[in-house]
């Protein structure tokens, strides 16, 4: 596939996700947030990003929970880092089963990191 047809192709996949996200698919919300955020297939857009996570989110996507949670505790599109409202998020989805804010968790507690304490129960 050559450069304009990869590039076309891509196109229409954004489109076609643009469509589901706006019908209300949160599915579709979380992975158009995803590219958004790492600028696939699109220009990189974090206040999209951003916008189409808390979507997915308020429909109970735990997947975006997570990924919203990371942007947030990062600060990323925002003046600074929201940590604590990217820690509830991330907690959130770590309570719903999503693997990486499992792991994540674990490894706060752990290291006492992200106003956790140390325990080492939790971070089994």
């Amino acid at each position: 596939m050559g450069k304009s047809q990869k590039q076309e192709s891509q196109q229409k996949e954004i489109l076609r996700l643009s469509s589901l996200a706006e019908s209300g698919q949160a599915e579709a919300q979380n992975v158009l947030a995803a590219r958004l955020a790492q600028g696939y297939g699109v220009k990189t857009d974090i206040a999209g990003a951003l916008y189409w996570y808390a979507q997915a989110v308020a429909l109970g996507y735990t997947h975006a929970k997570w990924n919203a949670g990371t942007m947030l505790l990062a600060g990323e599109g925002l003046p600074a880092p929201r940590r604590d409202v990217g820690m509830l998020m991330i907690d959130q989805a770590a309570r719903s089963g999503e693997p990486s804010a499992c792991r994540f968790l674990a490894q706060c507690f752990a290291e006492g990191r992200f106003g956790k304490e140390v325990d080492t129960e939790l971070a089994s």
